[in-house]
């Protein structure tokens, strides 16, 4: 039976905008702000060895040429299907994670926080795009944290009892 209440609650989660920010000097969002979450790649970019534990919730593949990245793409759609694939692999392995290694544990445990915690995100930072944004849009994709976004929502829907 369909609970009308889980209906209008994903038809919400569905429609609600994100802001996702771009992190450049010029216009730099204060991290420290309630409901800002930052989705790059690690912030120690000066290092010489590259630690996947830094990822946070960046997208570990790239199309530029980067020393913070796991996987090396040809360019940005790639880069972003990729990601949307291994994405779901994490969520896929939610519960038995026997097929993950430890930073993509971590990656997923940070995921499952954020979804979490969906309600009072704002604003997702990440180095791309400045935009508005929301789950119907499927199209027009041209960052990580779009797909971030659509599969937190996805999650939650999941969640509800329809």
């Amino acid at each position: 039976m369909n609970n009308p209440q889980a209906i209008v609650k994903k038809a919400e989660l569905e429609q609600r905008n994100v802001n996702i920010a771009t992190l450049r000097r010029a216009s730099n969002p204060n991290l420290s702000t309630s409901g800002v979450v930052y989705c790059g790649r690690n912030r120690s970019r000066q290092s010489d060895s590259y630690n996947p534990l830094d990822l946070g919730l960046g997208n570990p593949f790239a199309h530029k040429n980067t020393r913070n990245c796991v996987w090396r793409v040809d360019n940005i759609a790639e880069s972003l299907s990729c990601y949307r694939v291994w994405l779901w692999k994490l969520i896929q392995n939610e519960h038995t994670q026997n097929n993950l290694t430890d930073w993509e544990r971590l990656y997923l445990y940070r995921f499952l926080h954020l979804c979490k915690n969906l309600e009072w995100t704002r604003t997702l930072v990440c180095f791309c795009v400045d935009r508005t944004h929301n789950a119907l849009n499927k199209a027009d994709i041209q960052c990580h944290t779009q797909i971030l976004w659509n599969a937190m929502v996805y999650y939650n829907c999941q969640k509800l009892k329809l």
